[in-house]
């Protein structure tokens, strides 16, 4: 009886309406064993409104209950795809694809009244280290280095303090092989090689410092080349000359002249990519304009750079200002634009196509996401899951049953697709689909029977097993 009432006192405190904010607790149920499943609700004007199914366990003598759907706002796959991280404002949690296996997610006493948005990550491109914004004050904190491994014994590892803090971007590149990744601190260009990181030899920061700017003053063409712009000069530095280039930078340049823009690079408002073999530079000026420029292959004898000024071939958008921007090359290293405009939840492509740069389907596209061998592009458009090829052709390939929220892919041939109420792992070119997880349901309740959890959504009910901690079904 003791039991009962503790958890039926937890209920009804849980469940009382206005005591989170932001945050309700909704239809307590409890079992014969004096468990508790009830329902989070965070509903925070401007952000995404969703609940999370979750369990006190009375008779296993929890102290934390633990949720059991998860809403993925974020997703990111880890370890060269062996793993998918799911991150919500009330925590993180991983699956293991090979075991099925999905850590749990506690809610402690800190369960926040008025959750705060979700900050960014950034996952190396082979996904087995991760970089982010340790938030030490409202508008700043600290860039981090961890191991995405849990059983690396990686501690985190300080790169810089007192960053701006964005819950949109992460002042972070790496290259394409992940060996190395390029940061900004107070002003200044660094560099360092997870291999060094991950050996505890990192070498003090002005022997890994490229120059002065910010991170958008560099990209890589390639895992062997770093594009770097300093005013109206573009350097190209190779990625094996990075601690040479530091050390006697002073004698031999901290990089290759490549050319000179028409206008002085800004890097608070400016933004730049470039393709594999440096023939093309597609600018984004002032947040506004988006540019390419021609850089025609020019050498001296011996093969050395002749400096020279790049040529404007076409000019795009005017107006409204751009929230986020990524370009994509095709086979032919012509570019595709996708911009994402300031204050609204939609964006659009944008291909080159002679003198200026022209809009190319629809304006809600979301999220994209590029392939890791670079052939495909993933974005959600009007709720589903959409993919097709860079070079075009065919119309793009949908995911519906679902609606989507965050998408990522875990390899090049399987996008996971985290949705309203599920997520799930999703083969374009066979139209499989699995289900991971659940993201939240309609409804919910014990089975009289059984004493399972079971959980309905649009798509069938599921059962919970408390063992694996895996849902099961659907069943209709």
């Amino acid at each position: 009886m003791k039991g009962f009432l503790a958890a039926a006192g937890a209920a009804f405190l849980l469940c009382a309406p206005g005591l989170w904010g932001g945050t309700s607790f909704e239809n307590p149920q409890i079992n014969a064993k004096n468990d508790v499943l009830f329902a989070i609700r965070h509903t925070q004007p401007g952000e995404p409104s969703y609940s999370t199914l979750a369990v006190a366990s009375a008779s296993s003598g929890a102290a934390q209950p633990r949720g059991i759907t998860l809403f993925p706002e974020k997703i990111e796959a880890l370890q060269a795809g062996a793993a998918l991280q799911i991150r919500n404002r009330y925590g993180t949690v991983r699956y293991t694809f090979a075991s099925g296996a999905i850590t749990p997610l506690l809610f402690t006493g800190d369960l926040p009244q008025n959750p705060v948005r979700l900050a960014d990550m950034s996952v190396s491109p082979d996904g087995k280290w991760i970089c982010y914004i340790k938030k030490t004050s409202a508008a700043r904190g600290n860039l981090m280095l961890r191991s995405a491994s849990e059983s690396s014994g990686f501690a985190e590892l300080l790169l810089a303090e007192g960053v701006d803090y964005s819950f949109t971007a992460v002042p972070i590149k790496w290259s394409p092989d992940s060996a190395v990744f390029v940061y900004e601190r107070d002003g200044r260009l660094l560099f360092l090689r997870t291999a060094d990181a991950e050996r505890k030899t990192v070498l003090d920061e002005q022997y890994r410092t490229i120059g002065r700017g910010l991170i958008s003053s560099v990209c890589w063409i390639s895992e062997k080349t770093l594009v770097y712009i300093d005013g109206d000069i573009v350097y190209t530095i190779p990625a094996l000359e990075l601690y040479t280039r530091a050390l006697y930078s002073s004698f031999v340049g901290i990089g290759n002249v490549a050319g000179s823009l028409i206008r002085p690079f800004n890097p608070s408002t400016d933004m730049f990519w470039a393709n594999s073999d440096l023939s093309t530079l597609v600018m984004l000026q002032d947040r506004r304009v988006l540019t390419s420029f021609s850089l025609p292959s020019r050498t001296l004898p011996g093969g050395s750079a002749l400096p020279q000024t790049l040529s404007q071939r076409a000019t795009g958008i005017a107006g409204n200002s751009v929230s986020g921007a990524q370009v994509f090359w095709d086979s032919n290293n012509r570019p595709l634009v996708w911009l994402g405009l300031a204050g609204e939840s939609k964006g659009a492509f944008y291909k080159l196509n002679g003198t200026a740069f022209t809009k190319t389907g629809g304006d809600t596209l979301l999220s994209p996401c590029l392939s890791p061998d670079g052939k495909r592009i993933a974005f959600i458009s009007n709720g589903a899951a959409v993919v097709y090829n860079v070079d075009g052709g065919g119309a793009g390939i949908r995911l519906d049953g679902d609606t989507a929220v965050s998408i990522a892919w875990r390899n090049n041939s399987a996008l996971i697709v985290g949705g309203l109420w599920t997520t799930r792992l999703w083969n374009p070119s066979t139209g499989g689909a699995q289900i991971l997880h659940l993201s939240s349901a309609e409804k919910f309740g014990w089975d009289k029977l059984t004493g399972d959890i079971w959980a309905e959504t649009p798509q069938g009910i599921f059962l919970y097993s408390d063992k694996t901690r895996a849902w099961r079904g659907p069943e209709r």
